[in-house]
């Protein structure tokens, strides 16, 4: 007599991705609405100016919980004990042999380094909110 045996759900081959949904302040809903491609999206020293990143905060990489990091500067993080730069810090947490730090890199709040410049660059297209 043959068995059959169910197979694995579908979801557990997919690998997360960040969200690209219209309506949602990522990366490319901004870029369309700033005008700005891809290439040209503010980098880590524009962040830390603008308050996003500073030294001293605490950052971890997205579904890697053992991964905290502090910035030191604009271009590197400490973790465990030794200095790497943003992406080489990406790489040894996931094994991966790149990362975009600004989609997997995640504040104390939570929220991605990419959402955080996309409110941001938003925020610069439209102008301040009106008091209401």
């Amino acid at each position: 007599m043959d068995k059959l045996i169910p197979a694995r759900p579908v979801e557990e081959f997919f690998v997360g991705f960040p969200d690209f949904a219209v309506g949602n302040s990522s990366v490319l809903s901004v870029a369309a609405a700033t005008g700005r491609t891809k290439a040209s999206l503010p980098r880590m020293a524009k962040l830390k100016e603008w308050g996003i990143v500073k030294v001293g905060d605490k950052l971890t990489i997205k579904g890697f919980p053992d991964s905290e990091a502090t910035v030191l500067d604009e271009k590197t993080v400490d973790y465990k004990g030794v200095r790497l730069s943003f992406n080489a810090w990406g790489v040894k947490v996931t094994g991966w042999s790149a990362v975009n730090i600004y989609d997997w890199a995640r504040n104390s709040e939570g929220r991605t380094l990419a959402e955080c410049r996309a409110e941001r660059m938003q925020q610069d297209a439209t102008g301040p909110n009106p008091v209401g």
